[in-house]
């Protein structure tokens, strides 16, 4: 637990040995939109530790991909897409294009439509130009982000919901990441979505009263379960 600019910061640290051991789980097969707490999901998969996604049945945009299999083509200009692919890497595409999926040389194993990224290869995003991000507005957020080969990091952040706590801008989400190190950096869906399961048990913004059912989590497994 760090303090930055204004609300408590929650880091988590993983390092995997295999890249089968990043997943991902629906709260049911899609199309369906049912939702259920995130702490739900990670118990029926055995998680270590999981993350919400990006609750990508509540729109309809997007590259959509789930342990291998694609479930939507609707290619959005506005959204960046985070891939993560067979070897356990992060790409994030700005202002998604077909072309540029399409283009895409690896093995895609989990693609993510919501964003936008914070750090891309290393480097800081500084412009948010997209008004659904609320990007100026102080808010909980959550992102994950891959620091080097099979090492990970999860950030999340209290909110105004929280006592004592105002939450963070992107740009100020945005600087978090990259004063952490982390060379690739996706936002997630944050605000009352924003659930950090370890060991089965929610470690993130216990104050906030406010917890909203999910689509899907992103999540990661001991080695041994598998």
């Amino acid at each position: 637990n760090i303090r930055v600019y204004d609300p408590p910061v929650v880091v988590a640290f993983v390092q995997i040995a295999d890249p089968a051991q990043l997943k991902t789980e629906q709260a049911k097969r899609y199309p369906s939109k049912t939702t259920m707490r995130a702490i739900v999901i990670a118990k029926r998969v055995n998680a270590v530790l999981a993350i919400n996604g990006d609750y990508f049945v509540y729109h309809n945009q997007g590259f959509i991909v789930r342990n291998g299999e694609v479930l939507r083509e609707k290619f959005n200009e506005d959204y960046d897409t985070l891939i993560i692919d067979d070897k356990g890497d992060f790409t994030i595409i700005p202002s998604t294009t077909e072309e540029e999926i399409r283009a895409f040389t690896g093995n895609i194993v989990q693609a993510f439509t919501f964003g936008p990224g914070l750090v891309i290869d290393g480097v800081k995003t500084t412009e948010f130009p997209l008004k659904a991000n609320t990007p100026n507005k102080e808010t909980q957020r959550i992102a994950i982000a891959q620091m080097g080969p099979l090492s990970y990091l999860v950030v999340t952040t209290e909110g105004p919901e929280n006592p004592g706590s105002t939450g963070l801008t992107l740009p100020e989400f945005a600087q978090v990441l990259y004063d952490l190190g982390a060379q690739n950096a996706y936002n997630l869906d944050g605000g009352s979505s924003s659930s950090l399961i370890l060991n089965n048990k929610k470690i993130n913004s216990l104050t906030n009263p406010k917890v909203r059912d999910l689509s899907d989590i992103l999540y990661f497994v001991s080695i041994y379960s598998e």
